[in-house]
């Protein structure tokens, strides 16, 4: 009898030493299930956080985009000015013609300002990334853009950013924005006006310009510089039409074709 009431106290010991393992076992698990959980949680939270901070670059990057291309037509070619500028109060607009040569600024020449542009203008956008919350380091480095003009305005761009929460982190750097402007076409018309007026110096082509696809505004400036504006009803951002100046300046002006006696308007919004 008293070895059989041994053998069952033994039993219960090693029940209840089992069951206690069991327990610690079970919750241990717990613990990991639990920090597993988060884990994911934290990994879900973090890439959503890299698409938040993906379409805020991608928007600033457009409305930059949209500022420097404005800027460019308004100007003639360039958005920085220079000595050789036509200066109009408070602004300045290019010479495309001056004294019998072709003077506007090529489409590569475009390309860089526009690429420098984003450069300097899209860091003024991000606002060192204050709309995001201060428990997460956003880290980024310099921008490096590059533009091309084609039959639109495409603009790609390497931002460095690197997300750090906890001891996760994402890198990323590529952005690529378009521009809905013809640009090159509209760079490609200006060249024919100044190209006829260098054949027949002192001359308006007007013909040439009633068939062009866009409207064109000629007002004079002062007695020797006339200023062309063309604006492309078949390029609109922001609801607003996109529109291209360049000035010309004669040596000789035929006054039969065009009276640079008056500060108006020349009725001339050709067809468009």
């Amino acid at each position: 009898m008293q070895k059989r009431g041994q053998i069952t106290l033994y039993l219960l010991t090693a029940i209840v030493i089992i069951a206690i393992l069991g327990f610690f076992i079970y919750i241990n698990n717990l613990g990991i299930l639990d920090m597993s959980q988060k884990n994911i949680e934290e990994e879900v939270d973090l890439y959503d956080l890299e698409n938040d901070i993906r379409n805020y670059v991608q928007d600033c990057l457009k409305k930059t985009a949209i500022q420097g291309v404005l800027s460019l037509g308004l100007h003639g070619g360039t958005i920085n000015e220079n000595p050789n500028n036509l200066i109009i109060g408070n602004s300045f607009v290019n010479y495309g013609y001056s004294l019998g040569n072709n003077t506007l600024p090529s489409i590569e020449t475009m390309e860089g300002e526009l690429s420098n542009y984003i450069d300097i203008a899209l860091d003024f956008c991000l606002d060192d990334f204050s709309a995001f919350n201060d428990k997460t380091k956003i880290s980024y480095k310099g921008t490096s853009a590059k533009t091309m003009i084609k039959e639109k305005i495409f603009f790609e761009v390497e931002k460095p950013i690197e997300i750090i929460r906890d001891n996760s982190r994402i890198k990323f750097k590529d952005f690529r924005v378009e521009i809905p402007v013809r640009l090159k076409y509209i760079h490609e018309l200006s060249n024919k006006i100044i190209e006829e007026e260098i054949k027949d110096k002192g001359w308006l082509p007007y013909d040439l310009m009633s068939t062009f696809d866009v409207n064109i505004a000629v007002y004079p400036h002062n007695k020797e510089v006339i200023v062309f504006s063309l604006i492309d009803n078949k390029s609109i951002i922001n609801d607003q039409l996109f529109m291209f100046q360049f000035a010309n300046k004669f040596d000789i002006v035929n006054k039969d074709k065009i009276s640079l006696e008056t500060e108006k308007l020349i009725p001339g919004f050709l067809r468009g």
